[in-house]
C-alpha cells in the first residue's frame, strides 16, 4: 500500500502536478502518466489498483502497466515523495 507523504508539498496547475523537491529549490513536473499515478494518492492504494487504474486509463497492457507502476513507486518512494506500509 501506498500514498504520498503528506509533509510532500505538491499542487496540480493547468493539468500538470508540480512538486517541490526536498531541496525546497527545485521542482519536480510529472509527466502524464506519474500526474495520474500521483494524484490518486492521496489515501492509501495498492499496486494493483493503481495498475489496473492506468489500464483503464490509459488502454496499456496490463503487464506494461505493472512495470511502470513498480518502478514508479519504487522511485518516488527512494526520493521520499512516498509512504509504504
Amino acid at each position: 500500500m501506498f500514498r504520498r507523504k503528506k509533509i510532500v508539498l505538491s499542487k496540480q496547475v493547468d493539468g500538470v502536478w508540480l512538486i517541490l523537491e526536498k531541496d525546497k529549490i527545485h521542482v519536480r513536473r510529472l509527466n502524464e502518466v506519474a500526474g495520474f499515478l500521483w494524484g490518486n494518492l492521496s489515501n492509501w492504494r495498492s499496486e494493483e489498483n493503481l495498475v489496473n487504474d492506468l489500464v483503464s486509463a490509459f488502454e496499456v497492457a496490463k503487464e506494461v502497466a505493472k512495470q511502470d507502476v513498480m518502478k514508479w513507486l519504487e522511485e518516488y518512494v527512494r526520493l521520499d515523495f512516498l509512504e509504504k506500509k
